[in-house]
């Protein structure tokens, strides 16, 4: 899980990953509420519902 706020190190029984190139690197697949710049170069790597850049 990629999330830079959280102040655990585990969360649910998941490691929780604080660098985002680090989580896109390890990351088979991203689910993800929408595409964002940082983001476009793992598109084929990304499930959301915002995968066609619509809402």
């Amino acid at each position: 899980m990629y999330e830079q706020a959280l102040h655990e190190d585990e969360i649910y029984h998941s490691r929780v990953i604080k660098d985002f190139d680090e989580f896109k690197k390890i990351s088979d697949m991203i689910v993800a509420n929408r595409l964002s710049d940082e983001s476009k170069d793992v598109v084929d790597k990304i499930y959301t519902r915002g995968s066609f850049s619509k809402d």
